[in-house]
């Protein structure tokens, strides 16, 4: 194969958690109140479906896999406005390895996905 460069782009798939603006209220009995899904800021959603029309996969409110090419969780974040907080707040993880119990579809788009 003189004079060819192979370059292979892999796929990274990354969990998106949108966050709230302010941390959750302590609950005296027991753990911090979860921050209802519904005030999540809709900006971050509408920023994956934007960025990521094809490559994304809503798991839960608030919550997606995002797959993207030779990315880094921070490009990802910038991307997404997350880092500046145009887009409101949110974590952004690579994940590196997976294992648990979801939905058919859920394993079905991360083998598509993680390449």
């Amino acid at each position: 194969m003189d004079g060819y460069a192979v370059q292979s782009c892999v796929s990274m798939v990354f969990l998106v958690l949108a966050a709230p603006d302010t941390p959750p209220v302590p609950n005296v009995i027991g753990p911090p109140s979860p921050v209802p899904a519904a005030s999540y800021d809709l900006r971050l959603a509408s920023a994956i479906l934007a960025k990521y029309p094809s490559a994304f996969m809503q798991i839960a409110p608030g919550q997606w896999l995002v797959s993207a090419k030779a990315a880094t969780a921070q490009d990802i974040s910038n991307q997404l406005g997350i880092s500046d907080g145009t887009n409101g707040s949110g974590i952004v993880f690579a994940i590196s390895g997976y294992y648990g119990r979801a939905a058919t579809n859920i394993w079905e788009w991360i083998a598509a996905n993680w390449q």
